[in-house]
């Protein structure tokens, strides 16, 4: 009569093999039995272990989307323990220890050892930044200073580039403030920390005549606002006048 019992002594189950055993230390215990009666011999046998794969831990590194309403997500997965080789499953449909190219989401991922062991990971969360929002405005309002109002969303810190509508890959200043000395739509182009743009509203300025009230004088200056020079146009000669430069925030310059 065979008998298998734990370490502690429990028995486990009878006959010539056990079934459904937990890891851990075991040995048999063999009886003679002679015709119906089991004899005082008795033979237990060396210890057997029986040893099981470490319990499967999953470890991710999520990278978030860099831009809101972007695809740049991506989470990769390394596995210990359980028994290689593993399959990967992803609510997403990969097959493979990193998935990429990910809007912002919930997803799920399975691993299956060789074994058939597994373990899930559910709502791995691939967050994205909020909407980048900008705007510009006019110091003084109908000016020719334009001012960067604080930006939000993004990611920051954020850098700025002035741009004009005509040409638009030329950058005319990286501060928070631009003054206006040439005719033209202006505009800024903000830029967060993780490469995302946002253009901001426009403000345009057009060429002016200036008109004496008589109408006699038709004076034109060009270009207007200036930054070195400028042409004063009286359209014809003229012996005697008086002018007088402003700065584009209205202050006295200049007499002549």
């Amino acid at each position: 009569i065979y008998t298998w019992n734990d370490i502690n002594g429990n028995s486990v189950g009878t006959g010539n093999s056990a079934n459904t055993l937990s890891a851990g230390d075991y040995y048999v215990m063999a009886q003679f039995q002679n015709g119906s009666v089991i004899t005082a011999c008795t033979i237990i046998s060396d210890t057997l272990t029986i040893t099981e794969p470490d319990t499967i831990i999953i470890n991710k590194v999520v990278d978030d989307v860099d831009c809101n309403g972007g695809s740049t997500g991506s989470i990769t997965v390394n596995i210990q323990g359980g028994t290689p080789q593993y399959t990967h499953l992803w609510s997403n449909g990969g097959t493979t220890v990193s998935i990429s190219g990910l809007s912002a989401g919930m997803y799920d991922y399975t691993v299956v050892d060789a074994n058939g062991c597994s373990d899930t990971l559910v709502d791995i969360l691939v967050d994205e930044p909020t909407s980048i929002v900008a705007s510009i405005s006019q110091t003084p309002l109908g000016g020719f200073v334009l001012t960067a109002n604080p930006p939000s969303g993004g990611v920051s810190p954020y850098t700025y580039s002035w741009r004009e509508q005509s040409s638009p890959s030329t950058s005319l200043g990286a501060g928070m403030t631009y003054s206006v000395f040439s005719f033209g739509t202006y505009y800024l182009v903000v830029t967060d920390a993780n490469g995302c743009e946002f253009i901001t509203n426009s403000f345009t300025y057009t060429p002016t005549g200036l008109f004496e009230t008589n109408t006699l004088i038709n004076i034109h200056i060009y270009p207007n606002p200036f930054n070195e020079e400028t042409t004063v146009d009286f359209g014809r000669v003229v012996k005697d006048v008086e002018l007088r430069i402003f700065d584009v925030l209205g202050k006295l310059l200049d007499e002549y």
